[in-house]
């Protein structure tokens, strides 16, 4: 699309802008391109590992492409960050369904 042809020319003029790389990687995960949603979260999350979405829609990427120890990983950092968020609880709530699936 052509939301994401703006949003990577902005960024080259401002590579580590995090706000424009999360818009970005959602804009990649809503039109199914997860290997590059995942590369740009991971971009995001290298620049400021602490933000609990990024984690979130990360592990939610790693979940499409059936990589569930990942997956887990970065929902299991989800619930560190912010324990007591609703966030949080999705995140766990995503956890016991891998159990359930013996994942």
């Amino acid at each position: 699309g052509e939301g994401i042809n703006e949003v990577e020319k902005l960024l080259e003029g401002d590579p580590n802008n995090v706000d424009l790389l999360d818009w970005l990687a959602f804009m990649y995960y809503s039109n199914n391109n997860i290997d590059k949603a995942i590369e740009t979260y991971k971009r995001a999350l290298a620049i400021k590992p602490d933000n609990e979405n990024q984690h979130y829609y990360l592990a939610n990427s790693y979940f499409k492409k059936s990589m569930m120890a990942e997956a887990k990983k970065e929902w299991n950092e989800v619930i560190r960050l912010k324990p007591n968020s609703k966030i949080a609880k999705n995140a766990q709530e995503r956890i016991d369904y891998l159990s359930t699936q013996g994942k």
